[in-house]
């Protein structure tokens, strides 16, 4: 979607996100429940766990590129809508 995160922020973001997912799914679990009842009680219902994560590595991603910055000596040409060459 954008040429400024690079593969390092990607991947931090990606695993990030997976933890995340992990995480939220073991919490709601029964054994999950019983272990962290106050945890369980506040987390969205699962259906957001198809627009939370998302949102989340998206967020993640992004911001991390300010941090970690993708090196400029390869050129992006046609890998995006924004590079495409006519």
């Amino acid at each position: 979607m954008t040429v400024r995160v690079g593969s390092q922020a990607a991947l931090i973001a990606t695993v990030a996100t997976v933890l995340l997912v992990g995480a939220w799914v073991g919490v709601t679990t029964e054994a999950g429940q019983s272990a962290f009842p106050g945890v369980a009680a506040v987390l969205p219902n699962k259906f957001w766990l198809g627009v939370i994560p998302h949102i989340f590595l998206l967020l993640l991603g992004y911001n991390l590129s300010f941090v970690l910055r993708r090196p400029t000596d390869k050129p992006l040409t046609d890998l995006t809508i924004w590079t495409k060459t006519k």
